[in-house]
């Protein structure tokens, strides 16, 4: 279960940088000192020459993350069936996407085949049924209901990226040398 933590909470470090870059980039102040004093394998040097890119790192990032998110459904559900994981409904709440894509998406047979790999096809299947057949989503549609998700998901990811954005560059800010003509 560390294991899962873990690589979640990755996950979500990798998310919100790459929103902290989307957020401003990376300033020209930090840009050419990072040339200047940081090698070049060292982890400032790193994000230093990542941050440069910050159009590939965001779609890279993006699709990174859809992807871990939905794959990770799976996995997620077998550890609450089998008592690893408490409070599971949250957790549960958060995959709502994931639910709508099985259920209303062309993603549907892609993912019961992951589920398949995981042991719960026939649960996901019967699941997925039951919710179309019960409007699971009351009566607001489906898609809406997604999104509505996808928007708390977002904020969830674009409020600590500017937090971060902030006390990094505040924290790098300082660390520089002083130079004339700069406040």
């Amino acid at each position: 279960m560390v294991l899962y933590f873990a690589a979640l909470g990755i996950v979500w470090c990798v998310v919100w940088l790459a929103a902290a870059l989307v957020l401003g980039g990376v300033p020209d102040w930090l840009r050419a000192h990072s040339r200047e004093k940081w090698h070049r394998w060292s982890v400032a040097g790193v994000v230093a020459r990542i941050a440069a890119h910050e159009r590939i790192i965001l779609a890279v990032a993006a699709i990174w993350f859809a992807g871990i998110y939905v794959l990770g459904y799976a996995p997620t559900m077998k550890a609450i069936r089998a008592g690893k994981l408490t409070r599971a409904e949250p957790i549960i709440d958060f995959y709502v996407p994931v639910q709508w894509l099985t259920d209303e998406s062309a993603l549907r047979e892609p993912l019961l085949n992951w589920a398949n790999d995981w042991g719960l096809r026939d649960q996901f299947a019967s699941e997925s049924d039951s919710r179309r057949r019960a409007h699971y989503w009351g009566n607001v549609p489906p898609a809406i209901y997604a999104c509505g998700w996808s928007g708390v998901g977002l904020a969830f990811v674009f409020g600590p990226a500017w937090i971060i954005r902030y006390v990094v560059l505040r924290r790098l800010w300082g660390k520089l040398p002083a130079r004339p003509g700069v406040v």
